[in-house]
């Protein structure tokens, strides 16, 4: 049986973070979204590790046993920029495939797997909430 190998490649805040966002302004501080079962008044490196750790066992469980058989025959370098909103939904709002694959069948499993993903506490700064970018790198092998 084909295997499918999920990399969840977090370089935590240099990769995943705009840098604009990681920088305390006149405007505030930027406070991280919070993922369920993390804590709220963990730093943001640390709330970052939990939701990047919680969001890699929900796709690799997804993807594994929920998709395989959808997605066996696929081998991809995949790159999603994803979307936490200001009611704490997330989204995709980008997927980049390696070079020259693609699959309509990779991206709506995907999407579905992303409609499961709980609400978030949504970002805050200055006292405001904002949606939230960060990009998550995934490997499919067959």
């Amino acid at each position: 049986m084909n295997k499918i190998l999920l990399g969840f490649f977090f370089l935590f805040l240099s990769f995943c973070t705009p840098a604009s966002q990681k920088i305390q302004n006149e405007n505030g501080t930027l406070i991280y979204p919070v993922f369920e079962n993390c804590d709220k008044n963990l730093s943001n490196e640390e709330k970052w590790k939990c939701m990047s750790e919680k969001l890699n066992i929900l796709y690799h469980y997804q993807l594994t046993h929920e998709y395989g058989a959808a997605i066996s025959n696929q081998e991809d370098s995949i790159i999603l920029r994803m979307k936490i909103d200001t009611i704490g939904a997330i989204s995709i709002d980008q997927i980049k495939h390696s070079d020259s694959v693609f699959s309509t069948k990779t991206d709506s499993v995907l999407y579905e797997i992303t409609k499961k993903v709980p609400l978030f506490s949504p970002a805050v700064k200055a006292e405001k909430k904002i949606d939230f970018y960060f990009k998550m790198p995934i490997i499919l092998t067959k």
